[in-house]
């Protein structure tokens, strides 16, 4: 067994003693090249020899043509050497000379070819040469054919004010988020389902993209494969409506969700657009005998955080039961001269004042101003406002009456029937709040004469009172 042992150590030795050598000479080594580049048509491309950058770092800014004499590169010891080419994916190299070797027939040129060798907005590429002391390159590339888009991508900026903000790709008083994408028929419904699961280097979406230049990553971006159904959102700040919507010329569909439009990806590089400008709020009483127009002001209310308000007024007709509540309701001495059905609507529109989503909204949080503009001839006052509430029972809203706009203002913070009574009044009308209705409820007659004859008692009583003593 030793004898064997021996034998083995032996032959180990000796084969290590003839592949040792082989090892040390495959090593790589530093080797130094002369490089001569020029580009004859389109853009000069990014060059690596054996991962090594080629390109002098002092080349001129739009210079078709460079010399480096000093590339040093690591080598193997063998005939080849890899030559690694790479340009913005908007232009493809279709000819290539490397010395006296044309190897055009090797460039991705195809729709899929350039789609295998996509990645980070760059189209990349290898190819391999002899080593040599001297590299003469020459390539021509042109702007990516219609025929050749594989991908569509776009970018925006979410504040004017940021460096690389152009007025087609802002999304200022307003944002925009990913809802869905279909692509090749399959459905992915979150931006971490699409960059997750996806599975293609040029499908991807980037709420926020930081650089040297953006630190806050305040530019977003996003990636598709032509054909892809994307659905975004778009929603304007409070106060602020999308009047347009644009990228690369395509169509936009507003779907059934608010703020939600879907369209085809298209190929190519693009900017996405969009435009949100202040609106204000809008009162709609066209439909109302009393009232011409008139305006709301919100107070910070939650469910009105985007788009405007609108506030619809009409003329209602009730059923009996319900004009006798209003009576009942109505302070004595007045007389209903309308019943109005009073909407509010948090309305978004659909990228134009033409067509709108709107959300009926019947609480708020907060109580809001309206003001109503009153027809010519109507004297705001001796106005009072009964409202139907939401649980059934009745309330007499305190109004304040401007008599030069001759508009009456109140508060509420819901919105369904309201009446709208008034009496006559001796003499010139004044503006100020119409104080016979300041309380929240309506006291009838017996208990007002009840209270004055307690009022009056009292006082009588601290009159004798002080005239014993």
């Amino acid at each position: 067994m030793k004898r064997l042992s021996e034998v083995f150590a032996a032959l180990f030795f000796a084969f290590a003693s003839i592949f040792l050598p082989l090892s040390s000479n495959v090593s790589a080594a530093q080797v130094v090249s002369k490089v001569t580049y020029s580009a004859q048509e389109g853009e000069v491309a990014d060059v690596w020899i054996n991962n090594t950058m080629a390109n002098p770092q002092d080349a001129q800014p739009g210079s078709k043509a460079w010399t480096n004499d000093g590339v040093s590169y690591e080598w193997n010891d063998g005939d080849l050497v890899t030559f690694k080419f790479e340009t913005l994916y908007i232009d493809v190299i279709n000819y290539l000379k490397i010395n006296d070797t044309v190897l055009t027939n090797q460039l991705p040129s195809t729709k899929e070819d350039l789609a295998t060798h996509y990645a980070n907005q760059h189209i990349s590429f290898t190819v391999q040469v002899p080593k040599a002391d001297t590299y003469n390159v020459i390539t021509k590339s042109a702007n990516i054919t219609q025929e050749q888009q594989f991908f569509g991508n776009f970018l925006w900026e979410n504040d004017e004010t940021e460096v690389h903000a152009f007025p087609d790709d802002i999304i200022g008083q307003g944002t925009i988020s990913f809802v869905k994408a279909v692509i090749n028929g399959v459905t992915y419904n979150s931006v971490d389902d699409l960059n997750n699961n996806c599975g293609l280097n040029y499908c991807h979406w980037a709420n926020s993209i930081v650089t040297e230049e953006d630190p806050d990553g305040s530019t977003g971006g996003a990636e598709f494969p032509v054909g892809t159904v994307l659905t975004v959102k778009l929603i304007p700040n409070a106060g602020y409506q999308l009047t347009s919507f644009g990228i690369n010329g395509g169509q936009f569909t507003p779907q059934a969700n608010v703020g939600e439009y879907t369209f085809t990806i298209r190929g190519g590089n693009a900017h996405l657009a969009a435009k949100f400008e202040s609106v204000a709020n809008a009162v709609n009483a066209n439909a109302t005998s009393a009232i011409s127009s008139g305006s709301i002001v919100l107070n910070n209310e939650p469910s009105m955080g985007m788009g405007t308000a609108r506030l619809d007024i009409v003329d209602k007709e009730l059923p009996s039961d319900k004009v006798d509540n209003f009576k009942n309701a109505t302070p004595a001495g007045y007389d209903i001269s309308n019943f109005v059905d009073i909407s509010l609507f948090n309305t978004v529109y659909k990228a134009s004042a033409a067509a709108s989503w709107d959300t009926q909204v019947n609480e708020l949080e907060h109580k809001a101003t309206v003001t109503l503009k009153l027809d010519d001839g109507v004297d705001g006052s001796n106005f009072v406002i009964i409202h139907e509430k939401h649980d059934g029972t009745y309330e007499v809203i305190e109004t304040t009456y401007d008599l030069e706009t001759n508009t009456i203002s109140f508060e509420v913070d819901s919105f369904s029937n309201y009446a709208i009574a008034s009496k006559p009044v001796a003499g010139t009308p004044n503006s100020g709040v119409n104080t016979t209705v300041a309380t929240a409820s309506v006291v009838s007659s017996g208990a007002a004469t009840l209270f004055a004859v307690t009022v009056l008692s009292t006082a009588l009583w601290f009159a004798s009172e002080k005239i014993r003593k």
